[in-house]
């Protein structure tokens, strides 16, 4: 009975992260494209990714807010410091998020294959 209920919750939190990733509370188009351009490297100063927030029509403070409140979302840590005069980038957490997107699209991908083979 516990291992069902496990089961059950960790099916749960994947579905969660699965949705939140792949469109049901995720990045809109402005965040996640700022999320990839900080990707690039791990230290930004604060005037360029003020200027990469301006050129996307977003606020710094409010735009680090919600990339690390998806993050959070996704694997629990967050993916952007502000730290003085610096803004770092957590590449090890951003790994892990690469490696839960690429799990769910891998089944998404497998779900739509089995559903068009069988119709």
């Amino acid at each position: 009975m516990a291992e069902h209920n496990f089961h059950r919750r960790r099916t749960g939190r994947a579905r969660k992260r699965s949705s939140l990733i792949n469109g049901g509370g995720g990045l809109d188009s402005a965040h996640s494209q700022l999320y990839r351009s900080l990707l690039e490297k791990e230290q930004w100063s604060r005037k360029e990714a003020t200027e990469l927030c301006g050129n996307l029509n977003l606020m710094l403070g409010g735009a680090l807010e919600v990339i690390n409140d998806w993050s959070y979302a996704v694997v629990d840590a967050p993916v952007l410091d502000d730290a003085d005069d610096d803004i770092w980038v957590d590449l090890g957490n951003c790994q892990r998020i690469r490696g839960i997107v690429n799990v769910c699209n891998t089944y998404k991908s497998e779900r739509t294959r089995r559903y068009y083979s069988v119709t």
